[in-house]
């Protein structure tokens, strides 16, 4: 997935960039561009955001495998989650984001249109189009074709949002499509498939202190080639507390070689980091005898764990409960 939305995105926003320019004020594509959100906006929360980039979350390397960390497993699990979809949320509209902000090869009264452009070594053709389809309400489109073709573009980001003249302005969604991608330049795609759809429920006036402002933002992810899917909901406070919910079908074990179970994870955490997660499998390798598997998780605000405990001794128990940030799990 990431590497087809890095070379895609830096494409895109490279051939923005040589068209010379600047957006000047008698473009006027200023309501075009504020419907869309910036990457560090519609960022996936987690507990070591609550640290502010404090050392604790940085003392976690990012090549270390998050089963094998000394920290958390299931800190390590959703930290994992997150930063894929991060990444590909941050690279995405990083790009569309410079895009905007150069000039619009036109623009009109309910559109403004930047390209179609083509790198001189690249098998795509890419323009990037905002729509005005109702009062203050905008759609926004970043399509490719073969080149050399004068085809139909196809669809590989559709987003929706609001202006600044629109109660919902900072709320809205866009969808990737993989599967586009993939038909389109099928050299750069390293098997990822499907959908990968972000939510996002922003402040109308959010600024870039994104940890005193609250923020919810879900992440839906589809793959084509599997009937494995997880869908992640964030949600930030200003007080710098937050909850992090997953509901995933796919394989629990690490090998990713057996029967998928049906997996729910709700997490919540305080203003130092630490926090509790509370695990749920069903379904899948659990024999007919364990209809559930329960367990709890607690780590502290350096992210090592404190206390853990499963309902069937799946694995040995560590620590008192007292220890954990939270005496119970959150609502879901």
């Amino acid at each position: 997935m990431n590497k087809w939305i890095s070379k895609a995105g830096v494409l895109v926003a490279a051939a923005a960039l040589s068209q010379g320019c600047v957006l000047k004020a008698e473009d006027d594509a200023s309501r075009f561009q504020e419907v869309i959100p910036q990457a560090d906006h519609v960022k996936v929360a987690g507990p070591e955001d609550a640290q502010k980039g404090g050392s604790a979350s940085q003392s976690i390397q990012a090549d270390e495998p998050w089963a094998n960390g000394p920290w958390a497993k299931y800190y390590g699990f959703t930290r994992h989650v997150r930063k894929n979809v991060n990444q590909v949320a941050g690279i995405v509209l990083g790009s569309v984001w410079i895009i905007v902000h150069t000039k619009p090869t036109s623009v009109d009264e309910k559109e403004a249109t930047w390209g179609p452009w083509t790198d001189s070594l690249e098998p795509v053709t890419y323009q990037f189009r905002v729509t005005e389809v109702g009062e203050h309400e905008y759609e926004y489109r970043l399509e490719g074709r073969p080149k050399n073709t004068q085809g139909e573009f196809k669809t590989v980001l559709l987003g929706k949002g609001w202006g600044k003249g629109h109660a919902n302005h900072g709320d809205g969604s866009f969808t990737i499509d993989l599967d586009v991608a993939h038909e389109l330049d099928p050299f750069t795609n390293d098997g990822e498939s499907g959908k990968v759809k972000i939510t996002h429920d922003l402040p109308p006036n959010i600024t870039s202190d994104l940890f005193s402002q609250p923020r919810t933002i879900t992440a839906e992810v589809t793959p084509s080639s599997s009937d494995a899917w997880f869908t992640v909901t964030s949600k930030s406070e200003a007080d710098g507390t937050g909850t992090l919910k997953v509901d995933a079908y796919a394989d629990a074990d690490d090998s990713q070689a057996t029967a998928k179970e049906d997996i729910v994870i709700l997490s919540q955490w305080n203003a130092s980091g630490a926090g509790r997660a509370d695990i749920t499998l069903t379904g899948g390798d659990l024999p007919a005898s364990i209809e559930k598997v329960s367990a709890v998780e607690c780590w502290g605000s350096d992210f090592y764990r404190v206390y853990y405990e499963d309902s069937v001794g799946y694995d040995e128990k560590e620590g008192e409960a007292s220890a954990c940030a939270y005496s119970s799990a959150p609502a879901p």
